[in-house]
């Protein structure tokens, strides 16, 4: 089982993550760390803000299953 602590982000991702802004706009193709950005963030966000609630959408369920659920950093890895 992974530990959020040993995650890694990339130089940008860290920036977007430490902003003070309230709201980020961070885009990308395929492969620029929006959805391992997501994870991380939820996951320290959910144990540093009492009562946060998180919520990720994808269009398609089995995009949320693939990107998110599953795989060497999927949540379930975590």
């Amino acid at each position: 089982m992974a530990d959020v602590r040993e995650m890694t982000l990339t130089q940008k991702q860290y920036n977007a993550f430490t902003t003070e802004a309230n709201e980020i706009l961070y885009g990308g193709s395929a492969g620029s760390g929006k959805s391992h950005l997501m994870r991380y963030a939820s996951c320290i966000w959910a144990m540093t803000v009492p009562g946060l609630q998180i919520y990720l959408f994808r269009r398609k369920y089995n995009d949320l299953e693939k990107n998110h659920l599953f795989g060497p950093n999927g949540y379930v890895s975590l």
